[in-house]
C-alpha cells in the first residue's frame, strides 16, 4: 500500500511540474535547432507534393488531399512554430526560411522520381498525418499543438506517449515502476546546449 501511494504521488508529481512547463514555450538554442527541422521536414513535405503534382496531373488530387489532411493535423504547430520564431528574431527567421526553401529546391530532384514513389510518398503523408513521424520532429511539432497547449491530458488520450521507466533510485525510493507520459514532456525537458541551425529532412529518402 505504501509503494502504492508513493507511485500516485510520483506520478502526480511529473503531471503537474510538465504541466505548468506546457504554460509557456521558452525558445532554447535546441528548441530552435528542432523547430528548424520541423519546418524544413514541413516545406520540404510541401515542395515533394507540388512537383508531384506538376509532374504526374492524374495524381494531384491525392497530393492534396495528403496536404490537407496534414496540415488539418498540424496546422497550429506550423503556424505555432513560426509565431514563435518570429517573435524572436523575424528578420533572421525569415533569411532561414529562404534558406531552407532554396535548399529543397536544390536537393529534389523530381526527374528522378517515378510514379510508383509518388504515390508511396503520397501514401507516407498521408500516415504522417495520423502521427506517424520519426522522433524529434513528432515531439516539436506535438509541443506547438493549441490543444495539447490547453489540454496537456489530450496528449495523452490521443496516443503520443513513451513509457517512462524507473528503477528505484532517487525519489522513487527503491520503488521500480513503469508509466506512459505525453512524449513532449521529455522533449520539454531536454537540455539546450545546441547551437541554433538549420536541418532541412529531405523527404524522398524513406521511399
Amino acid at each position: 500500500m505504501i509503494k502504492a501511494k508513493r507511485i500516485v504521488h510520483i506520478f502526480f508529481s511529473i503531471f503537474l511540474f510538465s504541466s505548468n512547463c506546457l504554460a509557456e514555450i521558452q525558445l532554447t538554442n535546441t528548441l530552435a535547432k528542432d523547430i528548424g527541422r520541423a519546418y524544413g521536414f514541413y516545406l520540404g513535405q510541401n515542395h515533394s507534393l507540388s512537383e508531384i503534382s506538376k509532374k504526374y496531373p492524374s495524381l494531384s488530387r491525392s497530393a492534396l488531399i495528403a496536404e490537407k489532411e496534414f496540415y488539418l493535423t498540424f496546422k497550429s504547430s506550423v503556424d505555432g512554430m513560426d509565431s514563435l520564431m518570429s517573435k524572436h528574431s523575424k528578420t533572421e527567421w525569415k533569411k532561414i526560411k529562404n534558406n531552407i526553401i532554396s535548399n529543397i529546391g536544390n536537393a529534389i530532384d523530381i526527374d528522378q522520381i517515378t510514379k510508383s514513389q509518388s504515390i508511396k510518398f503520397i501514401e507516407l503523408v498521408r500516415k504522417r498525418a495520423t502521427g506517424d513521424i520519426e522522433s524529434p520532429i513528432l515531439e516539436t511539432l506535438l509541443i506547438f499543438k493549441d490543444d495539447y497547449q490547453e489540454q496537456p491530458e489530450k496528449e495523452f488520450l490521443d496516443g503520443y506517449t513513451y513509457k517512462y521507466k524507473s528503477n528505484g533510485s532517487g525519489k522513487a525510493k527503491n520503488v521500480a515502476f513503469s508509466i506512459e507520459v505525453p512524449k513532449t514532456w521529455l522533449a520539454k525537458e531536454a537540455g539546450s546546449t545546441h547551437q541554433i541551425s538549420t536541418i532541412v529532412h529531405y523527404n524522398f529518402r524513406e521511399i
